[in-house]
């Protein structure tokens, strides 16, 4: 999955942590299913840090609203290939349980019972 971020909008304070390669790794992980918070830490970030990039990015703020894009695009990718899953695992093994319920956990409002 290769993210180009746009370039910062702000001139001022400390350069971001937020780079094109670590945008990537983040969104794979989340890609593969993982929750925000073990992405976070599995590329050496606090999963405040994060929460401080999505409200940049709500605020229109850049390289973090190109990020915000490209991380509900691997949410999407990971939702869509457990639902795949879910329903070739019904059809052939039945054994769909683990699928369905990494499903219901991470979206209760659309898998939850």
């Amino acid at each position: 999955m290769a993210i180009e971020l746009a370039p910062p909008t702000f001139t001022n304070g400390a350069p971001t942590k937020l780079t094109n390669e670590l945008a990537e790794k983040i969104c794979g992980y989340i890609a593969q299913g993982n929750y925000a918070s073990v992405a976070c830490h599995a590329v050496g970030i606090s999963p405040d840090t994060m929460m401080l990039w999505k409200r940049n990015a709500e605020q229109g703020v850049e390289p973090y609203l190109s990020f915000l894009l490209a991380l509900k695009d691997a949410e999407a990718q990971a939702e869509v290939r457990l639902v795949g899953l879910v329903g070739e695992i019904a059809t052939s093994e039945k054994q769909w349980a683990a699928a369905m319920t990494l499903l219901e956990r991470r979206h209760p409002q659309r898998w939850g019972r």
